[in-house]
């Protein structure tokens, strides 16, 4: 137990080198669902991956957990559950050799006595806010404001010098509730003279 806190505390405190410890794909969830679980018990989520167990992200641990953070607290008090579920989902599309593209998609069930016209109107008004770019008004409101603070968050995941930058979506499908973000990876292939250093 004291040796995986030691890694959670490193992840958060940069090295004196620049480096970083690399984290699992479901890391960030899981660091998440414990800070949401400390105010709201009865949380809990259901994490499924294609095979994703040996992939890693080196960077941008806080960013991610802060997402995830952000979209639990949606479930939790948008869903109107008295027990919220978030089904969480993540997998990699390849475009091209250089590039990997992680999807992250995070569904939960909405109440049925909500009114599903009005919240969807109000999903269809924040989208196209956020398509202008001109929300930062809304990031300091503490009710009402999650979908703002994740694009935010969302928007600083590119990757400098990178042009596909990442996605963030969102809306109501058959009663539920979803965002799906994707975030691009850059492939590094190693040179031989690089492989050989390593043997």
């Amino acid at each position: 137990m004291q040796a995986q806190f030691d890694k959670i505390i490193e992840w958060f405190v940069p090295s004196a080198s620049g480096n970083s410890t690399p984290f699992a794909l479901e890391d960030p969830f899981r660091v998440a669902e414990a800070i949401i679980v400390e105010a709201s018990p009865s949380f809990k989520i259901n994490f499924t991956s294609e095979a994703l167990s040996d992939t890693t992200i080196h960077g941008n641990l806080p960013i991610f957990v802060d997402i995830f953070t952000n979209i639990f607290d949606n479930v939790v008090k948008r869903s109107g559950l008295e027990i919220p579920l978030a089904d969480c989902q993540i997998w990699i599309s390849k475009p091209n050799s250089e590039l990997n593209i992680v999807y992250f998609k995070i569904s939960n069930d909405l109440n049925l006595t909500l009114n599903l016209t009005d919240l969807t109107l109000e999903l269809i008004r924040k989208k196209e806010l956020l398509e202008t770019g001109d929300y930062a008004q809304y990031l300091a409101i503490e009710g009402n404001s999650g979908l703002y603070k994740i694009h935010k968050s969302v928007s600083e995941l590119t990757d400098a010098g990178f042009d596909e930058k990442p996605t963030f979506d969102f809306g109501i499908e058959n009663n539920r509730f979803q965002i799906i973000i994707g975030v691009p990876f850059r492939v590094f292939k190693l040179e031989p003279e690089e492989l050989e250093e390593k043997k």
